[in-house]
């Protein structure tokens, strides 16, 4: 059985994410969810009724202050996370999320998780 559902686009999602990882090293970056809206069937789309296109594909982002990619991570359901990152037993979607966008980040970025991901400010010091 095959974990990652993205395995057909997984080489063009895997060059996408080389060009973010080039990026220079940067001190201030944040941890947020982007929804990208889609009509087509598909198993690991989301339904958000509140959002202006409800049905979605999410997608975790490491961005910069900029505004600017720096890493991401597709949602392909809780477990599928927690088979990817190592040391993840006990922890919860939010934890799994951060572990594993914070393995890219440089010595002495900060890091602030925002939005639906956490309902407080949590500042990560690497």
């Amino acid at each position: 059985m095959k974990t990652d559902k993205f395995w057909k686009v997984r080489p063009f999602m895997n060059r996408i994410l080389n060009g973010c990882c080039l990026q220079a090293a940067i001190e201030y970056v944040s941890i947020d969810e982007q929804m990208i809206p889609l009509t087509g069937a598909c198993q690991f789309r989301q339904y958000v009724p509140l959002k202006p296109n409800p049905v979605s594909i999410k997608i975790f982002v490491l961005a910069s202050a900029d505004v600017i990619v720096l890493d991401f991570e597709t949602y392909q359901g809780a477990k599928t996370l927690g088979l990817q990152v190592p040391d993840s037993e006990g922890l919860g979607l939010v934890a799994l999320v951060i572990k594993r966008l914070s393995e890219t980040l440089h010595a002495g970025t900060k890091c602030v998780v925002i939005g639906s991901l956490q309902p407080y400010k949590l500042w990560i010091t690497c």
